[in-house]
């Protein structure tokens, strides 16, 4: 009898600590201890310099110029394209007028002529000399049929041209985008005007139409070699993964910087979930919206993200009400105790909780915008700012130990006036998401990787929803060659609209996701997973290095960067063998293309011989 007594005694104290442990998860305590899961990220950086700028001018440097017709407005999108791609890739590229040029651009180790108009050029008879001495010529469009092009084509790698064709889709020979060789695109979403050429022997053909038309190429002429774009689709940022590996056709042994970032957001997360039915999940799943949302989809999540080494940056959301003028209050529908434990495993997962703001309204005071979105417009940023401030309050006291360090625009939308505000009304603001190409209205804002003036990073997104069709999987392989980035959106409410989920399941878009997240593993698995912060830091060190990579030792590539603040990633395009290294780690991603991690502000590569 004793002994039963102290079994009852045991099993009701037990049931007394579970109970308090529940009480004290619902507390403000637990989840202060929750905001201190938030990842650390330097409040400044530390730059120093590997040589003064006497020094760094006497380093012998790749230098590249750009060639473009100013009367062309195809033209001038295709230079400003090529232009911000080598900005970013920290190549040193110099701009001119092609009838500005006088003599030979011997000077210049590859010459982008980026004009369909040959004619253009005051003095074409440069073109065979400069490349049979050594220089690298990409014609980065496919050119008109004028007499410039009847006198080089041959020498191009064709033994006759023709008539102009419309092919339709890619088809890669080799992996001029990283990790794309043998891939092929049959879409329409990808169509070239082009010029008929067939090719000679001595071409080496990187990319086809679907159907076979040849569209990249290269052909080697004395010391040097032609470089032949024969489609109209390099001024879209789009293609700027296709523009990086183009370039490492030009530049031998190629060392670019990237930013080496994977990322997943969750807008509208945590956020209060509509109250009811919907009839067609309930059909399936028999929950309500909240607890389908709850049980359902947020489990799926959690599996993705540990699956394929996802950390998410979630983006709350206040309330639904459309509410633009003061006094923002807290509303009824805000449900604590759901957005805490979402946001708490968020958190755990190694997450962030950044803010999309205090409802859904985006920061734009014109009328025509926000009526094609369905939203009001805002009388004043003081009123935007209002807004903030209390969101910013709501999101302290559900996770009083995190801080706000990122910002999605609602629809990602930002007008000039709520762009202003964001740096006052946030303190601990770090950066933007928005979007990185434009939106089919043009009303988004749009962004490239860079510190604004007011200090606050612009990190885009550059792909998004749960229906992943074939052009959502062109601009991540674009972005993760070019710049190093995976940064992806998706939305909780996705399977409840038609236009992003139709006519899938819930099981049928996470597996579409499952897929997608796969891809992007296997073919660029050396991506960094991160948060948006963490990310902003990184843009934030790689935008102000200074980077000098110098050739004048053969078999070495040695590195220089000014203003250095910490490790910085470089991908390296070569045929050769990678002998000693010095202040720096290289790792193969793909055949002949390597990652490499400067460790220091001077780093040096060796490279043996080809493989």
């Amino acid at each position: 009898m004793g002994l039963q007594k102290k079994n009852i005694y045991f099993i009701l104290a037990l049931v007394l600590i579970l109970g308090i442990a529940l009480q004290i998860s619902r507390q403000d305590e637990l989840l202060a201890w929750t905001g201190r899961l938030q990842a650390k990220t330097p409040d400044s950086l530390d730059y120093r310099d590997a040589i003064s700028p006497e020094e760094a001018a006497s380093l012998q440097t790749d230098r590249i110029l750009i060639l473009y017709d100013d009367d062309n407005p195809y033209s001038i999108r295709l230079k400003d394209n090529i232009a911000r791609t080598l900005k970013d890739m920290k190549q040193t590229a110099d701009i001119m007028e092609a009838a500005k040029l006088q003599g030979s651009p011997d000077r210049y180790q590859a010459v982008i002529i980026a004009m369909p108009r040959l004619g253009r050029l005051t003095d074409h008879s440069w073109l065979a000399p400069y490349v049979e001495q050594g220089g690298h010529l990409l014609l980065a469009t496919a050119p008109d049929l004028d007499d410039v092009l009847l006198a080089i084509y041959r020498k191009l790698g064709a033994y006759d041209v023709g008539e102009y064709i419309l092919p339709q889709g890619v088809r890669f020979q080799t992996n001029i985008l990283i990790g794309m060789k043998g891939y092929e695109l049959n879409k329409d979403f990808i169509t070239n005007s082009s010029l008929r050429m067939d090719l000679g022997d001595q071409a080496n053909v990187h990319m086809t139409s679907a159907a076979g038309d040849p569209l990249l190429w290269e052909t080697p002429y004395g010391k040097g070699k032609f470089v032949v774009f024969n489609g109209t689709m390099l001024d879209e940022k789009t293609s700027r993964g296709l523009i990086t590996g183009i370039t490492g056709l030009l530049i031998p042994d190629m060392l670019y910087s990237i930013f080496n970032v994977k990322l997943v957001y969750i807008d509208d997360f945590p956020a209060p979930f509509p109250n009811g039915i919907n009839e067609e999940l309930y059909r399936t799943y028999k929950r309500s919206e909240p607890r389908f949302f709850k049980e359902i989809w947020w489990p799926y999540m959690v599996r993705l993200a540990q699956k394929h080494n996802v950390k998410y940056t979630g983006v709350l959301i206040e309330t639904y009400e459309d509410d633009v003028t003061p006094p923002f209050l807290t509303p009824k529908q805000a449900d604590r105790s759901s957005l805490a434990t979402l946001g708490r495993e968020v958190l755990k997962g190694g997450g962030e909780i950044g803010l999309h703001g205090y409802n859904h309204q985006s920061f734009v005071t014109s009328e025509r915008i926000s009526a094609a979105f369905g939203y009001k417009p805002w009388a004043s940023a003081d009123d935007m700012a209002g807004s903030l401030g209390a969101a910013l309050r709501f999101a302290q006291s559900v996770f009083p130990s995190n801080k706000i360090q990122t910002y999605v625009p609602p629809s990602n939308v930002l007008g000039p006036e709520g762009r202003e505000i964001l740096a006052k009304a946030l303190p601990d603001l770090t950066n933007i998401s928005s979007l990185y190409t434009v939106d089919e209205k043009q009303f988004a804002y749009v962004q490239e990787f860079e510190v604004a003036e007011d200090g606050i990073v612009e990190l885009p997104r550059l792909t998004s929803g749960f229906l992943l069709e074939d052009y959502m999987y062109w601009v991540s392989m674009n972005g993760a060659s070019s710049v190093g980035v995976f940064s992806h959106f998706v939305h909780p409410d996705d399977i409840l609209d038609l236009k992003r989920s139709f006519p899938y399941t819930w099981e049928q878009l996470y597996e579409r996701m499952d897929r997608f997240l796969q891809f992007q593993g296997e073919r660029y698995g050396f991506l960094r997973s991160m948060t948006a912060a963490e990310a902003a830091v990184e843009v934030k060190k790689t935008a102000a290095a200074q980077v000098y990579v110098d050739r004048s030792e053969e078999g070495k590539l040695r590195g220089y960067v000014n203003r250095f603040s910490g490790d910085l990633y470089f991908l390296l395009r070569t045929d050769k063998k990678i002998g000693a290294l010095k202040h720096c780690s290289v790792k193969r991603v793909d055949e002949n293309v390597y990652l490499v991690q400067a460790k220091d502000a001077k780093f040096e590569i060796e490279l043996k011989g080809s493989l």
